[in-house]
Protein backbone atom coordinates (compact mmCIF):
# COMPACT_ATOMS: atom_id res chain seq x y z
CA UNK A 1 0.00 0.00 0.00
CA UNK A 2 3.01 2.39 0.93
CA UNK A 3 6.02 2.66 -0.93
CA UNK A 4 7.29 4.84 1.39
CA UNK A 5 8.72 3.45 5.18
CA UNK A 6 5.42 3.28 7.38
CA UNK A 7 7.19 4.52 10.53
CA UNK A 8 8.69 7.89 8.73
CA UNK A 9 4.87 8.11 7.53
CA UNK A 10 3.49 7.94 11.10
CA UNK A 11 6.40 9.91 12.23
CA UNK A 12 5.47 12.88 9.88
CA UNK A 13 1.54 12.37 10.46
CA UNK A 14 0.80 10.62 13.45
CA UNK A 15 0.24 11.50 16.81
CA UNK A 16 1.45 9.40 19.98
CA UNK A 17 -1.02 6.55 20.66
CA UNK A 18 -0.30 5.21 24.89
CA UNK A 19 -2.13 2.07 25.79
CA UNK A 20 -1.52 0.90 29.36
CA UNK A 21 -3.27 -2.74 29.37
CA UNK A 22 -4.26 -3.54 33.12
CA UNK A 23 -1.99 -6.20 34.60
CA UNK A 24 0.55 -5.18 31.67
CA UNK A 25 3.42 -2.61 30.39
CA UNK A 26 2.47 -0.01 28.72
CA UNK A 27 2.47 0.35 24.70
CA UNK A 28 2.60 3.42 22.59
CA UNK A 29 2.95 3.65 19.25
CA UNK A 30 1.99 6.23 16.41
CA UNK A 31 -1.30 6.80 14.86
CA UNK A 32 -3.70 9.11 12.91
CA UNK A 33 -7.39 9.59 13.79
CA UNK A 34 -9.70 10.15 11.36
CA UNK A 35 -12.77 12.22 13.39
CA UNK A 36 -16.28 11.25 13.27
CA UNK A 37 -18.22 12.33 10.43
CA UNK A 38 -21.66 14.32 10.04
CA UNK A 39 -23.52 13.30 7.20
CA UNK A 40 -27.10 14.38 5.76
CA UNK A 41 -29.39 11.50 5.98
CA UNK A 42 -33.26 12.49 4.51
CA UNK A 43 -33.86 15.94 5.80
CA UNK A 44 -31.40 15.26 9.22
CA UNK A 45 -27.85 15.88 9.73
CA UNK A 46 -26.52 12.59 11.40
CA UNK A 47 -22.96 13.03 13.47
CA UNK A 48 -21.20 9.54 14.28
CA UNK A 49 -19.95 9.69 17.56
CA UNK A 50 -17.14 7.02 16.76
CA UNK A 51 -13.40 7.88 15.55
CA UNK A 52 -11.33 5.71 13.83
CA UNK A 53 -7.71 4.99 14.46
CA UNK A 54 -4.83 3.94 12.37
CA UNK A 55 -1.55 2.42 13.79
CA UNK A 56 0.83 0.02 12.51
CA UNK A 57 0.38 -3.61 12.47
CA UNK A 58 2.37 -5.32 15.53
CA UNK A 59 1.89 -2.43 17.70
CA UNK A 60 -0.75 -2.38 21.02
CA UNK A 61 -0.52 -6.11 20.47
CA UNK A 62 -3.64 -7.10 22.38
CA UNK A 63 -5.53 -4.36 22.36
CA UNK A 64 -8.99 -4.85 23.15
CA UNK A 65 -12.81 -3.77 22.87
CA UNK A 66 -13.74 -1.85 25.93
CA UNK A 67 -10.26 -0.87 26.63
CA UNK A 68 -8.61 2.53 27.16
CA UNK A 69 -5.73 4.62 24.77
CA UNK A 70 -4.81 8.18 24.62
CA UNK A 71 -4.50 9.71 21.34
CA UNK A 72 -2.11 13.10 22.23
CA UNK A 73 -3.97 14.39 24.94
CA UNK A 74 -7.37 12.61 24.63
CA UNK A 75 -8.67 9.57 25.55
CA UNK A 76 -10.69 7.05 24.00
CA UNK A 77 -12.70 4.10 24.32
CA UNK A 78 -12.08 1.44 22.01
CA UNK A 79 -15.50 0.50 20.32
CA UNK A 80 -14.49 -2.85 18.76
CA UNK A 81 -11.61 -5.31 18.46
CA UNK A 82 -8.91 -4.21 16.27
CA UNK A 83 -8.94 -5.64 12.56
CA UNK A 84 -6.06 -5.40 9.57
CA UNK A 85 -6.34 -3.09 6.85
CA UNK A 86 -5.20 -3.51 2.92
CA UNK A 87 -2.41 -5.15 3.27
CA UNK A 88 -2.48 -6.06 6.27
CA UNK A 89 0.89 -3.71 7.47
CA UNK A 90 -2.03 -1.44 9.20
CA UNK A 91 -4.25 -1.79 12.12
CA UNK A 92 -8.03 0.28 12.25
CA UNK A 93 -10.10 0.31 15.11
CA UNK A 94 -13.24 2.38 16.04
CA UNK A 95 -12.89 4.97 19.35
CA UNK A 96 -15.15 7.40 20.75
CA UNK A 97 -13.91 10.01 23.53
CA UNK A 98 -13.82 8.66 27.03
Amino acid sequence: MFAEDLDVFFADMGKPVVWAPSGGAEQTTMGLVDAPDVFALSEHLVVANVAELTYPAGKLIGLDEDDFIQVGSVRYRVRQIPRRVDDGELMKVLISEA
